[in-house]
């Protein structure tokens, strides 16, 4: 599993409160180099998390 940074995280969190879920994948994608599907597991781990 790919480690992220409080920063991504914090940009994660703060994307999917503003209900922009492409853009928080995009990101994931972007800064991570993982593939689309590995990138909106992620973003949709933190959302179940209760984040928002």
């Amino acid at each position: 599993m790919v480690q992220i940074s409080p920063e991504l995280e914090r940009k994660i969190i703060e994307l999917i409160k503003q209900n922009k879920l492409i853009e928080a994948v995009a990101l994931v994608k972007k800064e991570t180099n993982l593939g689309l599907k590995e990138s909106k597991d992620i973003v949709d781990k933190y959302k179940s998390q209760n984040y928002v």
